[in-house]
């Protein structure tokens, strides 16, 4: 009598010869070949999640509220400054006067550029989340990448109207009314008044801001500042 080594054991026979075959256990499936060597295995990409925006939003509009609260008192210390120079040169108030008010308004202005920066990472922060949940409420596909919710604000000629197509899409791809099998030309839809106003202003201030700049730099450097509208051919 020979004797030969078990191989594995395939599908059963029923008993008594007859019925249907069985199928084999889940175990002697073929696993999956491991990654060669030297190869890594390759990432699985992680689903898209939802990012809460309820947090983000709240910690932005109150940093708006504390930057407009601050404009407020750097426009009143401002026309004390005016106020206290005119003293002077009448000779009702002395230069302390002048150099105290100096100290005032320095730490307001001082104060004003930190609310400003920490504003502004506010809202980006919550910018880009917002752009980036547009896949999971909307249908199809933004029109432009994630990263273009921040990087759009620093690109000349491109922050002038690019942020607001994002902020358009967010408004339209947000709406509670829109469907998965909504038209592929939700991007299309009304927008409120409200935000060309605010990009109307938005851009007024962001050149008048930059104006102003120049004049002070001119004007600390001893050189005059050349008039609006002003061209060197017409001199």
């Amino acid at each position: 009598m020979s004797w030969s080594a078990p191989g594995p054991r395939g599908p059963t026979e029923p008993q008594g010869g007859g019925g249907e075959r069985q199928d084999p256990p889940a175990s002697v499936f073929p696993l999956p070949d491991p990654p060669a060597a030297g190869r890594p295995a390759q990432p699985v990409p992680e689903p898209a999640r939802y990012t809460p925006l309820r947090g983000r939003a709240r910690a932005a509009r109150t940093a708006l509220f504390v930057v407009a609260a601050l404009d407020v008192v750097g426009l009143v210390s401002g026309l004390v400054q005016l106020y206290v120079l005119q003293g002077i040169e009448s000779g009702e108030l002395s230069d302390g006067a002048a150099t105290a008010n100096d100290v005032f308004y320095g730490g307001i202005g001082i104060v004003q550029l930190l609310a400003l920066i920490t504003t502004a990472v506010l809202f980006l922060r919550w910018f880009y989340a917002a752009y980036g949940n547009l896949p999971l409420l909307s249908a199809g596909s933004p029109r432009f990448k994630r990263g273009w919710a921040i990087g759009a604000w620093f690109v000349p000629i491109l922050n002038l109207f690019r942020p607001k197509q994002i902020a358009n899409d967010i408004w339209r791809g947000s709406d509670p009314q829109l469907s998965p099998e909504a038209s592929p030309d939700w991007s299309g839809g009304s927008l409120p008044g409200l935000y060309a106003l605010w990009w109307g202003g938005w851009i007024v201030d962001t050149r008048t801001t930059r104006r102003q700049e120049e004049r002070a730099a001119a004007l600390s450097s001893g050189a005059a500042p050349e008039p609006s509208g002003q061209s060197d051919s017409g001199r």
